[in-house]
């Protein structure tokens, strides 16, 4: 458990710090979003507090790359 708390925080950190990189807010997604969320949510779900696809696929688009190699997920055929 703690090393999936790990693995969730430095994969969180990757996240962040590309979005850092290219100027995009958490606040800038959760206000993309139709209908918009909170940026408290986005943070919860970059650092793998929360589950949302939906919040997912906007942050790999943000951020130009796949869901699927953002967050593996062993039920997700795209990234086997």
């Amino acid at each position: 458990m703690v090393y999936l708390k790990f693995m969730y925080r430095t994969n969180g950190l990757k996240i962040r710090s590309e979005l850092v990189r290219l100027g995009i807010t958490n606040k800038s997604i959760a206000q993309s979003m139709n209908p918009p969320v909170s940026r408290q949510v986005v943070t919860q779900v970059i650092y793998g507090q929360a589950k949302s696809s939906r919040i997912q696929k906007a942050i790999a688009e943000a951020i130009g790359r796949p869901v699927h190699e953002i967050w593996p997920d062993k039920n997700n055929k795209e990234a086997a």
